[in-house]
């Protein structure tokens, strides 16, 4: 499993921050930094989960789509989260569609 890395700046992670040292410190060697362009899709629903993300400096657009094809944002995720934490739930699939998003 990768996870954006909590960098050292003003934008890292505050769900990453919040966690025990010893705990984070068990994180850090799958930690690895990663880049979404405006819009890029992060999951797909019913997407097969891999990996989860924890925004530094950008949201992720959280979208149900429709039995019409129109989509619906439902939910936000940015520096203070994460994204496709179902994978921790034992979860193997996205229920949704995950948009990036920049600041």
């Amino acid at each position: 499993m990768a996870v954006i890395a909590r960098p050292n700046d003003h934008a890292e992670n505050r769900l990453l921050a919040s966690l025990p040292a010893d705990e984070y410190k068990r994180l850090l060697p799958r930690l690895e930094p990663v880049s979404f362009s405006l819009g890029e899709v992060v999951y797909e629903f019913g997407g097969h989960l891999d990996y989860v993300f924890f925004p530094t400096n950008s949201i992720v657009s959280l979208l149900y789509t429709m039995e019409n094809g129109t989509s619906a944002e439902m939910g936000l995720t940015g520096n203070d989260g994460g994204v496709g934490i179902a994978l921790f739930m034992g979860g193997g699939t996205m229920p949704n569609r995950a948009v990036g998003r920049s600041f």
